[in-house]
């Protein structure tokens, strides 16, 4: 199995247990904001299972259509998952301006039950987010960043307990409910216009601005025997991978054929020595001192 979908695959399973726990826990306990989190939750499910999908088809080999691959569907996805995000923000915000306030005691168990779903929430956005930047995947940047805002809305959750616990000696406490659901809403919704702004920008044509990156990549041109100077060089991010284009200068005396050698070198020493360079194009110019191209 891919290091990626299994990522996701754990996440959907981690998801799905704390779906169960919140909503049994919230029924148990009447604890409505407990409740509401477990639909949260459920939302998380629901980016698993369009990520999971998305990373399917981003991985499709590339046809007459689409002659550099399905890439790009990683990004679609991701701007789903981030208008899931927004709507589910906003209904937060609209639950929380209309919900009666009902003050209720509420004793240590579920504190206890809160904070274990906290730390499990946490701990997987993390696990998730550290994947996504290993293997360079928007689809799980994008899932990692909802896994963390649900962390939020269920610490929103914690400190509504704990601040009812209160509300009958502090009684301005009785509105910390509706507080808490707003300004985590206001994070939710925070992280879903990233997520689409992030997505959208890099799906109208994004070029990778890496330096390091870039210069790994020159190193691996400047192998090939034959190469005077490297005139331009432009990787674009296709999902999980690029597509090079670069322009190199050879000696202006070699033949077609030598230049032809020269171009099919430089395509095999990045497809076979960067499996993040999936497509390469090269452009051969006549090598000139103090001439660019």
């Amino acid at each position: 199995m891919k290091p990626i979908d299994k990522t996701m695959i754990i996440s959907l399973l981690v998801n799905s247990f704390l779906v169960i726990l919140k909503l049994i826990a919230g029924l148990i306990f009447n604890l409505q904001t407990l409740i509401a989190d477990s639909v949260h939750s459920l939302s998380d499910m629901m980016t698993d299972i369009i990520a999971i999908i998305g990373q399917k088809i981003s991985k499709s080999e590339s046809d007459n259509s689409h002659p550099y691959g399905h890439g790009k569907i990683e990004y679609i996805t991701s701007i789903v998952i981030g208008i899931i995000i927004m709507i589910l923000g906003l209904s937060l915000i609209y639950h929380a301006v209309n919900m009666k306030i009902d003050v209720t005691i509420y004793n240590n168990i579920v504190v206890g039950v809160v904070l274990l779903i906290i730390i499990s929430k946490y701990s997987l956005s993390q696990y998730v987010i550290r994947n996504a930047k290993k293997y360079k995947s928007n689809i799980l940047m994008a899932s990692g960043k909802e896994n963390l805002a649900d962390v939020l809305s269920s610490v929103a959750v914690l400190i509504t307990v704990l601040l009812y616990k209160l509300s009958s000696y502090v009684s301005i406490f009785k509105y910390a409910d509706k507080l808490g659901c707003i300004i985590i809403s206001l994070f939710i919704i925070k992280t879903a216009f990233q997520i689409l702004k992030d997505n959208i920008i890099t799906l109208l044509g994004e070029r990778e601005n890496d330096e390091l990156v870039i210069k790994e990549t020159k190193n691996l041109i400047y192998e090939v025997e034959g190469i005077k100077e490297i005139d331009e060089l432009i990787l674009m991010k296709y999902g999980s991978y690029y597509n090079a284009s670069l322009k190199i200068s050879v000696d202006a005396d070699s033949s077609l054929r030598e230049s032809h050698q020269i171009a099919h070198a430089v395509e095999t020493k990045l497809l076979e020595n960067n499996s993040e360079i999936k497509y390469v194009i090269v452009h051969i110019n006549p090598y000139e001192k103090n001439i660019s191209f």
